[in-house]
């Protein structure tokens, strides 16, 4: 299955949530060529969470402010991984809280339950892959998923 599949199913049930929000969503592709052999229903459910943490996020800020949400998908051939990047340019988390972003009942939401994100671990991880987060204090967050090339 290509990687860019995923994305655009991902995006596809996403985009319900994003009309009339001011959110900008890119995709940047990968191509053809970047395979991967993963359960989709379950790699498509851990890039919805990351969709739907991003938009939350960026819809905390003020009028004015940029609402972009980036999937860019590569071919890392010679890692022999693809690669999965979600980024926002919402308020961003701080770096004490971004090292417990994956651990099992911790949330920054006012709401959450904290499973999200643990349970997107486990998924990749089960996959062969690895997530990881990369937390900007003041504008943004990046979540990045390493899954091994199929092919």
């Amino acid at each position: 299955m290509t990687a860019d599949s995923l994305v655009g199913s991902a995006m596809a049930l996403a985009l319900i949530k994003v009309r009339d929000t001011g959110i900008s969503l890119k995709h940047e592709a990968a191509g053809a060529g970047a395979l991967v052999e993963v359960d989709p229903v379950q790699i498509e459910q851990v890039l919805m969470n990351l969709l739907r943490n991003a938009i939350d996020a960026l819809l905390t800020n003020p009028p004015g402010a940029p609402r972009c949400l980036t999937i860019h998908t590569r071919d890392v051939a010679e890692e022999g991984v693809v690669e999965f990047c979600v980024s926002d340019t919402g308020p961003g988390v701080a770096a004490d809280l971004c090292a417990r972003l994956f651990t099992p009942f911790f949330t920054t939401k006012p709401s959450g339950m904290g499973m999200g994100l643990s349970v997107c671990r486990r998924i990749v991880e089960a996959h062969g892959g690895t997530i990881e987060a990369e937390c900007g204090e003041s504008i943004g967050a990046t979540f990045r998923i390493r899954l091994p090339r199929h092919g």
